[in-house]
């Protein structure tokens, strides 16, 4: 009885091998390929969708610290010339080396979307907005106004953020 058995085990492993055998060798079908890659399409748009959000916030926060950066290097100038740059002379003016002013940047760069950063004197167009001076970032458009990532920000806006720790 006990040979009997393990010839019965045998046959059912070898059928079992047989079909086994015949089913890796059958390929995918046409709509299993297509709902592969339409899962995957969904999976990648939602993450370029997440990802995109995440950018434009690192976007601002980079213009934000670019700001307040610069707007500590015009007091810098201020403390060691006597004076604001001018409007004509810009930001600049914060990378040339003159009589009492050694700077401590060598570029200034543009913002994360490749705009300069604007500079004006206020005394230069008549006006004081309760600030000597006004850097401002354009946005995404590097045109003045606009809406969403186009915002202009300046350096009062940056730094009343990062006193409030947003």
């Amino acid at each position: 009885m006990h040979e009997k058995d393990d010839k019965m085990i045998t046959d059912l492993d070898k059928g079992s091998w047989r079909r086994l055998v015949r089913r890796s060798g059958r390929a995918f079908s046409l709509l299993e390929i297509m709902a592969v890659v339409v899962i995957m399409g969904l999976l990648v748009g939602a993450v370029a969708v997440s990802v995109r959000g995440y950018i434009s916030t690192a976007k601002r926060r980079r213009v934000e610290q670019d700001l307040i950066g610069l707007e500590n290097q015009i007091h810098t100038f201020w403390m060691a010339k006597g004076r604001y740059p001018t409007t004509e002379e810009g930001l600049g003016i914060l990378t040339v080396e003159t009589e009492g002013y050694v700077p401590s940047i060598k570029v200034v760069s543009d913002d994360p979307w490749s705009h300069p950063y604007q500079y004006v004197l206020q005394a230069d167009i008549g006006e004081n907005r309760g600030e000597p001076f006004l850097i401002t970032c354009l946005g995404s458009d590097g045109e003045w106004g606009g809406e969403g990532t186009a915002t202009d920000i300046t350096h009062v806006e940056a730094r009343d953020r990062a006193a409030k720790g947003q």
